[in-house]
Order: C-alpha cells, then sequence, then structure tokens
C-alpha cells in the first residue's frame, strides 16, 4: 500500500503541462481521422441514395473512396487526378495488374501503380476452352458491366472489405472481348467449338478465369478505367500476358510451354510462336508508352504506335 501511495505522490508532483499537451494533440488527430471518415461515408452515402447501381452513382462512390489515395499516386508522377488516357496490363506468372496513365498534354505514359492479382489462372498459356479455367492473353478493350447473380460480382462501398452479397451494394465489373478472332481461331484449330467467354476483371479474390483482385485494390482500377478518356485516346486497353517477356529466357521459356496444361492439343512450337507475337506488343508499347494500335491478321497480332503526342 505504501508503495503504491508513493508511486501516485511522485506521479502527482510532476508537471502535467506536456501530458496535456499530448492528449490534446493526440485528440485532433483522432477528430481529424474521425472527420475524414465521416466524410468519405457521407459522400459515399450521398453518391449512392438516387440508385446504387448507376453507373455514374458507383463512379462517384468509388472515387470518394480512392480519391486521396490515388491522386497521391498522380501527384507522385506529375499527372493531374483524374488522368485522361489509361492502360491496364496483367501479369499472369507474376501476380500483378499494371496501370499506365497520362494527361492529355503528356506525351508519354507513366507506370501509375502495380496492384496485387489475388485469384486467377497464374499459369502461363491462353485460355482455348469452355470450362478450363484459364486466363485469356493476348490484346483486349474491356466494357464495364453492372447488375449480375454473381455474388462475387458485388460490393457493398459502404463495407468494401466484406464479402459480396448479391443485391447488397452495387455490381460492377470490366469484361474483356474475348474470345476475338485470333482466340477463336486458335480454339478452332485445337479441335474445340466453344473456346467460353464472360471474362472479366472484378473484385472479391475468386475466379474461374477471371482476373480477380481484393476489393479495396480493385476499387482505383475501375475508377481509372472509367476515367478514361475513349473519345480522345480511344477505346480502353487490358493486355493480358503470360509473364514479363524481359525476364523470362528462352530456355524457360520452352519448359513453361511443355507444362501447358492444353499442350497435347496446342503444340509448345506453336505457343512459343503465340507467346513471340504477344511480345512484340509488349515491345512496342514499352518503347511507345502508349495505347496501341493493334489489328489482327490470320495467324497473329499486328501492332504500331499512335502517332507522337505533344507534351513533355
Amino acid at each position: 500500500m505504501t508503495l503504491r501511495r508513493e508511486r501516485s505522490t511522485m506521479l502527482m508532483s510532476r508537471p502535467l503541462g506536456p501530458i496535456r499537451r499530448w492528449c490534446s494533440a493526440a485528440a485532433v488527430r483522432r477528430s481529424a481521422v474521425v472527420a475524414l471518415l465521416a466524410a468519405v461515408l457521407l459522400s459515399t452515402g450521398a453518391a449512392l441514395a438516387k440508385d446504387p447501381r448507376d453507373p455514374g452513382a458507383i463512379l462517384a462512390a468509388v472515387d470518394a473512396i480512392v480519391k486521396p489515395e490515388v491522386e497521391a499516386w498522380c501527384r507522385d508522377k506529375g499527372i493531374v487526378y483524374p488522368p485522361e488516357a489509361v492502360l491496364l496490363r496483367v501479369f499472369k506468372r507474376e501476380r500483378e495488374l499494371e496501370i499506365w496513365a497520362k494527361n492529355r498534354d503528356h506525351k508519354a505514359m507513366q507506370l501509375l501503380h502495380r496492384s496485387p492479382l489475388c485469384a486467377m489462372d497464374f499459369s502461363p498459356g491462353p485460355k482455348l476452352v469452355q470450362g478450363d479455367s484459364k486466363t485469356p492473353e493476348g490484346f483486349y478493350s474491356p466494357s464495364f458491366m453492372y447488375e449480375s447473380a454473381n455474388w462475387w460480382m458485388w460490393i457493398d462501398l459502404a463495407q468494401v472489405s466484406a464479402p459480396g452479397v448479391v443485391g447488397k451494394g452495387s455490381a460492377f465489373r470490366m469484361c474483356i472481348d474475348y474470345p476475338n478472332a485470333l482466340d477463336r481461331e486458335r480454339s478452332r484449330a485445337a479441335h474445340h467449338k466453344d473456346p467460353g467467354g464472360a471474362i472479366c476483371v472484378h473484385g472479391n479474390c475468386v475466379s474461374i478465369g477471371c482476373a480477380s483482385l481484393e476489393n479495396r485494390d480493385f476499387l482505383p482500377v475501375y475508377a481509372l478505367a472509367r476515367h478514361h478518356d475513349a473519345r480522345t485516346f480511344g477505346r480502353l486497353q487490358l493486355h493480358l500476358f503470360p509473364f514479363r517477356f524481359g525476364e523470362v529466357a528462352a530456355a524457360e521459356r520452352a519448359a513453361l510451354a511443355v507444362q501447358y496444361v492444353h499442350h497435347a492439343a496446342f503444340a509448345s512450337t506453336a505457343l512459343l510462336r503465340f507467346w513471340a507475337n504477344l511480345e512484340q506488343g509488349y515491345d512496342v508499347f514499352n518503347t511507345s508508352a502508349n495505347p496501341l494500335v493493334v489489328r489482327m491478321e490470320a495467324g497473329g497480332y499486328v501492332f504500331s504506335a499512335p502517332a507522337a503526342a505533344k507534351g513533355p
């Protein structure tokens, strides 16, 4: 008892000014955080109040959540938020989605952010047939889609980390134009009638062939893609690659081709030629850092860089 009283006396005898100042500063910091969170939730709720399934309301709500973070990414690259040109690249083996962006007065795009992919087919080699759970490889243009009967397409923007529930919150995703003419040609050559489809980029970290992210990682991808100015820069592009070509030597590529799940129907030599064709587009973009001009001819993609843009 004596010891406790002595400690109490010692504490009471110390000057309380520094303690009060520290507590006051901590309270201010807590108040600022609470106010920021309240403002985000309020703006999110206001944006969705009219219709939680309206594309414009969804974008406004997502922007309210991600803008502080994404605006900082842009500021670090000298880009004004929101950027007007956006391009996405997926690397299956590396499990990453790259976001490239620029403003209209910039000559070249910059790598804005790398987002982790948490669920998809991470094994190199293209999708070939319906039901193989493979993720395609190639050059695609995503479209935005809303409404779904699948829980993994739904995100409650008031509880972003919660698993999706059909009818709770908003359903939104980006679906690519797979299969294209080359995908169908490849599937037919392997004696398949149906190459599959409905390949999307979405949240909730679940996949049977789609590229899926954690909800919090998907929101910036969605918002930036929605801000892409298709009238000026053409349709939004998504480049799907088996791996980063500059980091995988020829011998390793050959070994990966042998491991491809469809190697009996799609020979390793054909797969290596296909990858070499994808690498051409990969290299053209790495040189130009601008959306590609892509056309399809019998047997492969043909690439060219857009006319040089004005700006720094």
